[in-house]
């Protein structure tokens, strides 16, 4: 059965009220902004079934490259996929390889090894202009799961501007969440008024312009 907003908050509130203060920094930060986690996980999910769905569509591959690439993506255990991928990813064909760097950063996310992930994703952010937000965020999260969430929020500043509409709501709200996370209130602020300022985005003003108010007032009790 699915969580309703007020069950799932409560379910957040809960465990995070568990957390003791001796828990790790990292624990903290996991339990403290699971939503903002949360975010990248579906970011992550979109990325890579957009992806697989246009490339299967697309008819690039022969049915012998299909069958290749299948057998080793369903191979049991994520250790066994991930050894595989990578040898794999060295001869692939063009059509293949940003398939099989998608590939590489689930199996790498599933046995915990972030710095493969980060590497699987900065290979897909460079790999086409269409590919560079979704790759930024798996590099983003990759970074957030090693415990370096300033370097992530430095990383998606990188790509912050000259954006297309749907990429500048979706990289400025990443960067709101990770900024307020962090308390830096003034660069969450900042990318508020990234998005109300561009005349393109002026339907989203309303709940931009809430949360900058509400930014402002935490900026102001911080002082």
């Amino acid at each position: 059965m699915a969580l309703t907003p007020e069950k799932s908050s409560s379910l957040m509130d809960s465990i995070q009220s568990e957390v003791s203060t001796e828990a790790s920094p990292m624990l903290r930060f996991l339990t403290q902004h699971a939503r903002l986690l949360a975010v990248g996980i579906v970011l992550f999910i979109v990325a890579i079934g957009g992806f697989w769905i246009y490339e299967w569509q697309a008819g690039k591959q022969t049915v012998a490259e299909q069958q290749e690439f299948g057998r080793i993506v369903t191979a049991g255990k994520a250790e066994d996929r991930l050894k595989a991928l990578e040898a794999y990813v060295q001869t692939a064909p063009s059509s293949m390889r940003n398939a099989a760097w998608f590939a590489i950063a689930e199996a790498a996310q599933a046995v915990k090894d972030y710095p493969k992930a980060y590497t699987a994703w900065e290979k897909i952010a460079g790999s086409d202009a269409s590919m560079k937000v979704p790759g930024t965020f798996g590099m983003a999260q990759a970074l957030i799961d090693q415990g370096k969430p300033k370097e992530a929020l430095a990383l998606l500043d990188g790509i912050s501007s000259g954006l297309a509409k749907a990429d500048a709501l979706n990289v400025n709200n990443r960067i709101v969440l990770l900024a307020e996370s962090l308390g830096d209130y003034k660069r969450a602020i900042a990318a508020c008024d990234a998005v109300l300022g561009d005349p393109e985005l002026a339907g989203q003003g309303g709940l931009w312009l809430q949360k900058k108010t509400a930014l402002q007032q935490r900026l102001a009790a911080a002082k």
